[in-house]
Order: C-alpha cells, then sequence, then structure tokens
C-alpha cells in the first residue's frame, strides 16, 4: 500500500476522533464543512497591531494595490486557461491534492508536503487578516480550524458589523491582507528553495534517471517497462536530469516511435496523445534522480541526504502553495477575499443595488470561467470513477 495513503489513512483517522470527542465545539454546517472556534493568537494579534502603526498601514495600501492588480491578472489568465481547453489545449489551473501531479516535469505533492504546506499557508493568511483587523479596532472574535470534508482550513471571525463601518480604504486591507501575506511569504521561501536547490542538486546523481510510478494509459508500462529501472537514453539523447527528458519529450508528436535504453534493455514504443492536448505526445511516467553521488553518501550518510531533500521539497511546496492560494484568493468571486475586495470597491462608486448586481454578474462569470479551466480535471475524476465500477 502507498505510505501517503496509510499517511492519510491514519491522520483522518486522529481527526475523526478528535471530532467526536470535541463533538459539542464543532459547528458543523451544511454537513460536510465543520469549524471548531479557538481563541488562538487573538492575543499575540493585539500585541502585534497596537505596534508599528505606520507599517500596517503602509502594508495595508500595498496590499489593496497588489490585490486588485491580482484580481486583474487572475481574470486574465483564467480568460487564456479557459480559451486554450476550449482549443484542446492543456489547462493552466490544477487542484493542489496530495497524489496530483501537477504539471510534466513538477514532483507530485505528497501528503506531508501538502498538510504541513496548508497549515503554515492558512495560519499566515487567516493571521493576517486578524493583525489588520485590530489595527483598524475591528474585535476579532474567534480563530481556529475548519474541514470542507477532507480539506484543510484556517480561519479568524472578525465582527463583521465592526468592519463594514470602517472606511472603504480599512475594509479593503483587511480584505487583501491574507492574499498578499501568502504572496510575501511564497516569495521568501523561493529565496529558501533557490538555495537549498543547489545544495540539493549538488548530492544527486543524474547519470539517467529512474522510474518511480506510471501514470493512466501510460505506453512504457504497457511494453514492460518496470519501476524502479533506470532511464539511459531517449531517441539516442542522454538523459541526466528531468530537464533533459522534458526537453526530448517536447519534441516528439503523438505516434513518433521512441527508442528508450534502460539499465535492463532497450524499448522500443510509439508515443501516445497526451489528455487535453493533442498536438503533445504521452509516455506516461514519473521519474525521479537514480540516488545519491557515493561520495555524499560515504560523508553524510543516505538518511541525512533523504532528509535534506525532503525539506528542499517542502520548502518548494509552501513556496508554490503559497503564491497559488494567494493569487487565486483575489478571483472577484463571491465571499473569497477577491469577491469581497470587489463589492468593497463597487460600492465606493456605485450604489448598494448596483455594486451587487455587478458584483453578483461578476462573480457567475469567473466561477464559469474557474469550471472551464477545471474540466479537464472534471473528466479525468468522472473516468476515474467510472473505472472503479467498470
Amino acid at each position: 500500500m502507498n505510505s501517503d495513503l496509510i499517511f492519510a489513512l491514519a491522520f483522518y483517522g486522529l481527526l475523526f476522533i478528535f471530532f467526536l470527542v470535541k463533538r459539542d465545539k464543532f459547528e458543523v454546517q451544511g454537513g460536510i464543512f465543520a469549524l471548531y472556534r479557538t481563541k488562538l493568537g487573538l492575543k499575540l494579534m493585539d500585541r502585534l497591531s497596537g505596534r508599528f502603526l505606520l507599517m500596517w498601514d503602509i502594508i495595508g495600501v500595498l496590499a489593496i494595490i497588489i490585490g486588485f492588480f491580482g484580481m486583474a491578472l487572475m481574470i486574465y489568465f483564467l480568460m487564456i486557461g479557459a480559451y486554450g481547453v476550449l482549443l484542446g489545449k492543456e489547462a493552466i489551473l490544477s487542484p493542489v491534492i496530495p497524489g496530483v501531479k501537477i504539471a510534466a516535469g513538477l514532483p507530485t505533492l505528497g501528503f506531508w508536503h501538502w498538510v504541513i504546506s496548508i497549515f503554515i499557508v492558512a495560519v499566515i493568511h487567516e493571521f493576517s487578516h486578524g493583525v489588520l483587523a485590530r489595527r483598524y479596532d475591528v474585535k476579532v472574535k474567534s480563530s481556529g480550524f475548519a474541514f470542507l470534508g477532507p480539506i484543510l482550513a484556517a480561519f479568524v471571525e472578525p465582527d463583521e458589523k465592526q468592519l463594514k463601518k470602517r472606511k472603504k480604504r480599512e475594509q479593503l486591507a483587511v480584505f487583501s491582507a491574507g492574499p498578499f501575506s501568502n504572496i510575501v511569504l511564497g516569495i521568501v521561501f523561493l529565496i529558501i528553495t533557490a538555495f537549498l536547490a543547489n545544495a540539493s542538486y549538488n548530492t544527486m546523481d543524474f547519470n539517467g534517471m529512474k522510474i518511480n510510478g506510471f501514470e493512466k494509459d501510460s505506453v512504457l508500462e504497457q511494453t514492460g517497462v518496470q519501476i524502479g529501472e533506470i532511464i539511459y537514453s531517449v531517441n539516442g539523447i542522454k538523459i541526466e536530469d528531468r530537464g533533459s527528458f522534458d526537453k526530448v519529450a517536447k519534441s516528439m508528436k503523438p505516434g513518433d516511435k521512441v527508442s528508450i535504453v534502460t539499465d535492463k534493455g532497450t524499448y522500443n514504443v510509439y508515443a501516445g496523445q497526451y489528455l487535453g492536448n493533442k498536438e503533445r505526445a504521452y509516455l506516461g511516467v514519473s521519474l525521479e534522480a537514480k540516488g545519491f553521488k557515493q561520495d555524499y553518501k560515504d560523508r553524510y550518510g543516505d538518511f541525512w541526504l533523504r532528509a535534506l531533500y525532503w525539506f528542499y521539497l517542502l520548502c518548494w511546496w509552501i513556496y508554490t502553495i503559497s503564491i497559488g492560494i494567494g493569487i487565486f484568493n483575489l478571483v472577484p468571486l463571491g465571499p473569497v477575499d477577491g469577491g469581497r475586495m470587489l463589492l468593497t470597491g463597487l460600492q465606493r462608486f456605485f450604489k448598494d443595488k448596483t455594486a451587487k448586481r455587478v458584483w453578483l454578474y461578476v462573480s457567475w462569470f469567473v466561477l464559469l470561467l474557474i469550471f472551464v479551466n477545471l474540466l479537464p480535471w472534471i473528466i479525468k475524476l468522472l473516468m476515474f470513477i467510472v473505472n472503479l465500477f467498470s
């Protein structure tokens, strides 16, 4: 059984036990959304918001500017992405859940990387909302964590009546604080990742790439290639790392003959067609580095080298998820941060009824764009479910 699946079952099992023990303290909405309210972090929010007042005001203004810029950028990319999906190209939007490979060449998200990343990103996001709310004397009634089915979340609960009485600029600062903090956090971890990448890369043995898994309908798996084999060359081109493999793969077209040399022999296959992009070749294989260089293994030991690589991936995922959640929260959609920013901004220039009507139209339009962008993943999910019962 996959280790990530074992960890996931154990983790959610413990959470379910916690839910049963503390059932009276949970608020369940709609049968799938459970909130657990606490007072954690509220005193720290008060302490921080009472200091460096000018700094928080500057951050609030920057957050608003970047927030509206990010909102426009998200609408643009969603429109481009939806147009591409309708033309049969690869989707630019992807669900970030364990076991899903976002794109070719990127690592598969492991369960613990997902849990830790989501926890850090969500706490920073919500804590920032709380600090800016307290900066403008809006009471934060509670903090806590929540579950939307298996999806983890955190929250702070400002007093909405007090918030609505504040200036539009102050409201916008509170709404945009979360996405802004995620973008800043992502940039910080991008820098950390860059340093760790160099250290981790130098320890790797890139004389070939090891097969660590196959995707659905993999043409390589059908030829008898086994997990653990080392790919040395593709079509006569030496494979030294994932980048060299992707470069060769991108030069192929569906139906091209492909010759692959591994440590177990030579395999001749015909490239398949990638789902969502009819012009892209598909081999359906997941790769990882062959291992660590022997001199580094002798010096530091295999355990510490693996720990370094695991920590590097964790920082990479925190960067990726933080930027992704920060920017996605800026979409002008209903109750998310971007939606609340849009409504507040419209109310600054239009009557409340007109502002809400425009906000509703924009929300439905954005929701349609998101659906079209996620259509290839929805199709994959439906096919997976159908295959389970076929």
